[in-house]
């Protein structure tokens, strides 16, 4: 399971997440520990609603930071495949976390 600080972290490491990453560190300040507990909650249990193999790709991909390829091969499954896992993770999270 990952921890709230995990989440920050990775947003921190990816560039193109800094402005979200900077937001969740503002918004860490003003919001009660058990809010964040709750948000972080929501996501990580978004992830682990995931079929496993979704799962496995997309944590390798967006926590682990691990290229396609690198997943295909470790998987032994084709990067087109790694890219579908990614893109239905996503849609799925997003739906989980609407509601």
């Amino acid at each position: 399971m990952l921890t709230k600080h995990e989440i920050l972290n990775y947003l921190r490491s990816k560039k193109e997440f800094e402005p979200l990453g900077e937001a969740v560190e503002e918004n860490v300040s003003r919001e009660s520990e058990a809010e964040n507990v709750a948000d972080v909650s929501i996501v990580l249990e978004s992830i682990n609603n995931l079929p496993p193999q979704r799962r496995k790709v997309f944590v390798m991909s967006r926590l682990q930071g691990l290229s396609n390829k690198e997943i295909a091969n470790a998987l032994s499954i084709s990067e087109k495949t790694v890219e579908r896992h990614i893109t239905l993770a996503g849609k799925q999270i997003r739906e989980e976390i609407k509601e």
